[in-house]
This record gives C-alpha cells, sequence and structure tokens, in this order.
C-alpha cells in the first residue's frame, strides 16, 4: 500500500462536504440518539435518568440527603423475556429448484450448501441476536452485507454479514421507512489513529470524538 495524502484542493473539496454533511445528519438525529441513550438507561435500571432541555441526559437529583430510593426496573425483564422468545425464532434461507430436472435439483442443492455455509462461516444466529438486541431497546437495526478481500484469498475474498448500531447510521432523512428512499447514507465508526495509520497508510492525529 502506497501512502496517500489529501494535499490536493480537489480533495479537500471532497472532505469538507463529507464532513458538513455528517455534521449536518449528526445534528438532525441528535433527539433520536438522547431518546435511545435515555432508553437504555431504563433499560439497565437508571429509572431516574431524563432529557434535560440542553439536550443531555442527567439524572435527578435527591431532595433530601436522607432520601432513600428504590429501583423497580420493569423494562428489563420484559426486554429480557421478549429477547427470549425472539431468539427462540430461528429464521432459515432456503433456495428450490425451479424444476424437478436434475440440473435444476443439484444447482438448488448447491447453492442452499454455499448459503448454510456462508451463514455459519458468520455465525448468523449470534449476528440476528445483536441485531434484535438493538431492534428492541432503540427501536432500529441495520444489518451490512460487505465483501472481505482478506477472507478465503484464493477466490479473492468473501461475503461477509456484521451489524451496525443504529448510532452508526445517518441517514439524510429520519422519516423514511426504507434505506432504499434515502439518497445518501453516512456510517461512522471511531478508530484509533493508530488502526486508521496501518490499515489505509494515513497519518492522523487523534482526537476526542463525541459518538456512542
Amino acid at each position: 500500500n502506497q501512502k496517500y495524502f489529501y494535499s490536493k484542493e480537489e480533495d479537500k473539496v471532497i472532505v469538507d462536504f463529507v464532513n458538513n454533511d455528517f455534521k449536518q445528519k449528526q445534528e438532525a438525529r441528535r433527539p433520536y440518539d438522547l431518546i435511545w441513550e435515555l432508553n437504555m438507561n431504563f433499560y439497565l435500571g437508571n429509572q431516574y435518568s431524563y432529557i434535560t432541555p440542553s439536550g443531555f441526559i442527567s439524572d435527578i437529583e435527591k431532595i433530601f440527603s436522607w432520601e432513600n430510593r428504590e429501583v423497580y426496573n420493569h423494562i428489563a425483564p420484559i426486554i429480557e423475556t421478549r429477547l427470549s422468545k425472539l431468539n427462540k425464532i430461528k429464521p432459515e434461507i432456503t433456495i428450490t429448484a425451479s424444476s424437478n430436472t436434475d440440473n435444476d435439483t443439484y444447482k438448488a442443492k448447491l447453492a442452499n450448501a454455499i448459503l448454510t455455509s456462508n451463514f455459519n462461516e458468520n455465525n448468523f444466529s449470534g449476528i440476528i441476536s445483536t441485531a434484535t438486541h438493538w431492534s428492541e431497546i432503540t427501536g432500529t437495526s441495520f444489518y451490512k452485507i460487505s465483501w472481505n478481500e482478506n477472507l478465503n484469498k484464493e477466490n479473492s475474498g468473501d461475503a461477509t454479514i456484521s451489524i451496525c448500531s443504529p448510532f452508526e447510521i445517518y441517514p439524510d432523512s429520519n422519516f423514511v421507512e426504507n434505506i432504499d428512499d434515502c439518497k445518501s447514507i453516512i456510517e461512522t465508526r471511531a478508530y484509533p489513529a493508530s488502526y486508521v495509520n496501518e490499515e489505509w497508510n494515513v497519518n492522523l492525529t487523534g482526537e476526542d470524538v463525541d459518538l456512542y
């Protein structure tokens, strides 16, 4: 890999555009982030948490120093019960032959074997469990299918399935129901500067980021 530096003027324009676009998406998504964080606090038993008018998560302080507070966490048992039931559901994708001919039957069996192998290698049951957990707490989760060139090098890589938490996905609109209706989506993830240098050969100075 060759080192690449954003020294050209057109590169700076692109980077500035992406950064500005992300800031706008981040600001528009902020109210939902607060609701998700509040839900997570309630799930963990922090029932005295609330969203402040200035847009932060805080706790209701005790009125008196001698005040004794009890925690009545009804949310965690409900979510855990739902997760237990939902995780027992094991969705499967199967491929059926388009006809009864030996050729189509063989192709269907081969495709099913490849699909099953991919699902097992990606631990799809665990992925579904993680996605369901995010969905129960925040109301949404995302499956990401990508191509990893470092896997199965003899065949130039292999497909991978992963979960993106809703905190990592920033659509251009928070009101559409389907991803296909979005004009642009930004996926964000914070990495150490050392990882960026090792993976992409780009020298950066690390800084604190305000991301969940």
